[in-house]
């Protein structure tokens, strides 16, 4: 017979900086900076035998790491049907001192009577969910964190854009999409686990010993029919 004891607590405080600059009718820039300090507090127990055996999978207390975020956009309008831009996101993670250095791209051509497709393209990264880096490994020296050292989970995002404003006040969305995701925590050695599909279920994910070698991919469509506030009312209906 086995049990359980579990308590989580996160508090975040940010700190966001955004500044906008037209340079002229063509160019203008945008940049920003945001800070968030996460503090937390994770206990995870597995108890066995009416407590007379536990195993304590995470055990933190007042453990606290920075996410800093900066990025820079300039978009240039070529003419009245025709716009680029181009981006840059950095992005550091204190916990484990990780770097991402991410290009985004993107052109938008209008046409018609309040039509327009567009082009993106980004690369995009993410810090792993906070329990995953502190689950414990027992060795022989001791408790370690054998995930603390994992890295961003990466991905290559494209995506076809349309839109097309139906009336005044009612716009219509379609959104092809591709996403390449690559450097995700899998196993060592071959297994079916993936930190992708984590949440997936009502329990933690107690893997350890994780390595950045998995890949995914998402391909799909988003729809979305936008009505603005008009005559009282407004809605957004969204389907992928």
């Amino acid at each position: 017979f086995a049990s359980g004891e579990a308590r989580f607590k996160t508090r975040k405080t940010s700190a966001v900086l955004h500044v906008r600059h037209k340079i002229n009718a063509k160019h203008s820039l945008y940049a920003g900076i945001t800070t968030d300090l996460l503090n937390f507090d994770l206990y995870n127990r597995d108890i066995y035998d009416g407590g007379r055996f536990d195993t304590v999978r995470v055990n933190v207390n007042g453990e606290n790491t920075l996410l800093t975020q900066a990025y820079g956009q300039w978009k240039y309008r070529m003419n009245r049907n025709l716009q680029l831009t181009a981006g840059l996101h950095a992005q550091h993670y204190s916990l484990n001192d990780n770097f991402a250095l991410e290009p985004r791209f993107g052109l938008q051509y209008t046409f018609g009577q309040g039509q327009s497709l567009s082009l993106g393209y980004g690369l995009n990264s993410q810090a792993q969910n906070i329990y995953t880096y502190f689950v414990q490994t027992k060795t022989e020296r001791g408790v370690i964190n054998s995930n603390k050292g994992l890295d961003f989970t990466r991905s290559h995002h494209f995506s076809i854009g349309y839109e097309n404003r139906l009336a005044e006040n009612l716009l219509l969305k379609v959104e092809p999409y591709f996403q390449a995701l690559y450097d995700v925590p899998v196993e060592r050695r071959s297994s079916s686990y993936s930190t992708l599909n984590t949440g997936s279920t009502f329990v933690t994910d107690d893997e350890d010993s994780l390595v950045n070698a998995g890949t995914g991919r998402n391909i799909g469509i988003e729809l979305t029919l936008e009505k603005y506030f008009s005559q009282g009312y407004y809605f957004l209906v969204t389907s992928s």
